[in-house]
């Protein structure tokens, strides 16, 4: 695999079984993209984080039907952004996102999954 930073804080890394890392904030929190065996979906579909509740780290699964830009953020419970797990453009499948939340405060946030019209917020707890 490979790392390459656009500045100290924007960088993306490639490495083995499909999985691509990327980071805005130099590296923490981290996430981790990977395409799971290009499982074609038949409608979209955010799943629950699994584990949930989690310390430091979760998985969070969708799929989509179509091709286009997808977007999945996570918010505290005053609706504030916390963090922006994933916004790019993704082929038809079944992907996974690992989000480590360190540095965050233990408590209940939402992700949101947008694509197109399609939209779902579900709800994850971090207890360190």
């Amino acid at each position: 695999g490979s790392i390459w930073f656009y500045n100290d804080s924007i960088g993306w890394g490639v490495g083995g079984a499909g999985k691509i890392m990327h980071t805005t904030t130099g590296g923490q929190p981290l996430v981790i993209i990977e395409n799971l065996n290009g499982q074609v979906a038949d409608n979209y579909k955010l799943y629950q984080n699994f584990p949930n509740p989690f310390n430091t780290m979760t998985n969070v699964k969708f799929q989509m039907s179509k091709s286009g830009v997808v977007e999945i953020k996570v918010f505290d419970l005053l609706g504030r952004e916390v963090k922006t797990l994933i916004n790019e453009y993704k082929q038809p499948g079944t992907y996974q996102v690992s989000f480590n939340a360190e540095g965050l405060t233990s408590g209940i946030y939402f992700y949101k999954m947008t694509m197109g019209d399609f939209s779902e917020t579900k709800k994850l707890v971090f207890a360190k």
